[in-house]
């Protein structure tokens, strides 16, 4: 399908390699709107985490940190949209407790009926169906957003950040920026203008990590997406992650995972997940 079409896929394939692939604090290139429909869990936004359960729906755009553990009985659908799609969406994350059936069932249509396209278009290959795909689903997912956008504006006025919570939130931004630095957390405590007393007390309150947990997760997403999906020698892997050494970025992994870079590479799947 094309790179700037939106698609549809079951919760469980963006964990498909893995429960790390979501469970793990990372920033994405696409917008993702997920749709839980089974289980609960957590789910953790811009260094703030916060229950996850049915009828619950996220939209984390590009870019933004997070993390999602659905649960052992987690199930929903996820929206993947392309980060260059022309598609208006709200300017920042949202977590959405939706209590009323029928915007319940408002989502859910969407992303049936977006779904169904998309079914179509595959078995259509090159006939009208595929012809229009990526059309209709633009048109789906700007319908989706719609929803969310309208969900949003019934949030409660009084919804504003804590000082701690905003704290948290711009220290996840500097994460998802920089953490390829290799810096510690008392350098981003300096960025931020706070004492690292203060950053580590407010992190680990509103997201249940402190700064130096929340920067090895990201480092360690970001390692095992590019040792288990690509093919670069693990020296450049290093380097580009900023660890200071092959060796050290080897103690790393091994430490986190139980398996060296060459084991998990060797047992990865054959496809990588979206």
């Amino acid at each position: 399908m094309h790179s700037q079409t939106p698609e549809t896929h079951p919760l469980a394939r963006l964990m498909a390699g893995g429960a790390w692939r979501l469970g793990l604090h990372h920033a994405r290139e696409d917008h993702l709107v997920i749709w839980l429909t089974k289980g609960q869990g957590l789910a953790t936004l811009r260094g703030l985490r916060q229950g996850l359960t049915v009828h619950n729906a996220l939209f984390i755009p590009a870019g933004t940190l997070f993390s999602i553990d659905p649960g052992p009985q987690g199930f929903g659908i996820a929206l993947v949209i392309p980060g260059g799609c022309d598609i208006p969406l709200p300017g920042a994350p949202r977590h959405l407790r939706v209590r009323d059936a029928q915007k319940q069932n408002e989502l859910f249509q969407l992303l049936e009926a977006m779904g169904r396209e998309q079914s179509r278009s595959a078995a259509g290959g090159a006939n009208a169906y595929g012809e229009f795909h990526a059309q209709a689903a633009r048109a789906y997912a700007t319908l989706i957003s719609v929803w969310l956008r309208r969900m949003s504006l019934d949030l409660p006025a009084n919804t504003g950040p804590t000082p701690e919570q905003h704290l948290s939130a711009r220290f996840s931004d500097l994460v998802a920026r920089n953490f390829r630095s290799g810096k510690a957390a008392q350098a981003y405590a300096a960025e931020l203008d706070v004492p690292p007393d203060h950053l580590n007390e407010a992190v680990q309150t509103c997201s249940g990590l402190t700064p130096t947990e929340m920067l090895s997760q990201t480092a360690l997403h970001a390692a095992r997406l590019m040792i288990e999906d690509g093919t670069l020698p693990f020296t450049e892997i290093a380097a580009h992650l900023g660890f200071a050494s092959p060796q050290v970025f080897t103690r790393f992994i091994q430490s986190r995972t139980g398996k060296s870079p060459t084991q998990l590479r060797n047992a990865a799947p054959d496809q990588p997940a979206p």
